[in-house]
């Protein structure tokens, strides 16, 4: 698990330095263990605060990734 471009990982401050070497996090123990939260980059976090532009962001994602499924959401 890695941060991507629009979200990011803050570790637990005993992690850090394993947060930072790029080792994978195995199992979903060591996730709980290593990271405190994840946040997003603010820009998305205030798009994502207007109800139109949530909604049409989701129809966007379900369509990319689940084709023919829009309906059922």
């Amino acid at each position: 698990m890695r941060s991507g471009k629009f979200w990011h990982l803050w570790a637990n401050p005993s992690y850090v330095k394993l947060i930072s070497s790029k080792e994978k996090l195995k199992t979903l123990a060591e996730v709980k263990q290593a990271i405190k939260y994840a946040y997003l980059d603010e820009e998305l976090f205030e798009f994502l605060q207007d109800p139109i532009l949530r909604s049409s962001l989701v129809t966007v994602l379900v369509a990319r990734w689940f084709p023919g499924r829009v309906k059922r959401i």
